[in-house]
């Protein structure tokens, strides 16, 4: 009789480890990932032909039976725009259902130059955002619920602003000195 060591396992597929990844990000899986797993720059395109994935964009595809989800638009367009880049402004309103906005373009920052076609529903600023500004929410990175709303001045009526910042107290999203610094800031003190 062979002993043997433990179970055997067969590795697992390069769909099942991008899924892995996929799980994390709203259903999106980049040739970034891929590459990171040490895959064929082939796999994707081709997992895509076979039905499993759609193409997104440049370099970012989807599970096709992914369940959408409120975040996933959002994480399509953190993708596209690439490494580094976050929700901005409205979109972080948008996203933690804040200030009653709901926007048809997706405003997503970035430090870099971004050359690549973009579709008209997201839209790009290249800004310098401190580190202590970024965060993530449900895997998504986005500015800091405070900053999103002091940079939504002019974009969305004051008072809708305030009622963000207290809702978002009331959520834990903002604690009660950092709510009462964005009303006073937003003049409402």
């Amino acid at each position: 009789m062979l002993a043997m060591d433990g179970p055997t396992t067969p590795a697992a597929t390069p769909r099942a480890r991008l899924r892995e990844i996929a799980d994390e990000q709203h259903g999106y899986v980049t040739t970034r990932d891929a590459q990171a797993l040490g895959l064929e720059r082939y796999v994707l395109p081709q997992l895509a032909h076979r039905g499993f994935l759609r193409n997104a964009g440049y370099g970012v595809y989807r599970f096709a039976d992914a369940r959408w989800d409120r975040g996933a638009d959002f994480m399509e367009a953190i993708l596209l725009v690439g490494p580094g880049s976050y929700l901005v402004d409205v979109s972080v309103l948008d996203l933690l259902e804040l200030g009653y906005v709901s926007k048809a373009v997706i405003h997503v920052g970035t430090r870099r130059r971004v050359r690549r076609a973009l579709p008209e529903t997201i839209q790009v600023t290249t800004d310098d955002h401190s580190l202590d500004d970024i965060t993530t929410y449900d895997d998504i990175p986005i500015v800091t619920p405070a900053r999103a709303i002091l940079d939504s001045r002019g974009m969305v009526m004051t008072e809708r602003l305030v009622d963000a910042a207290r809702e978002a107290n009331r959520r834990g999203l903002l604690g009660i000195s950092e709510m009462e610094r964005v009303i006073g800031e937003l003049g409402h003190g």
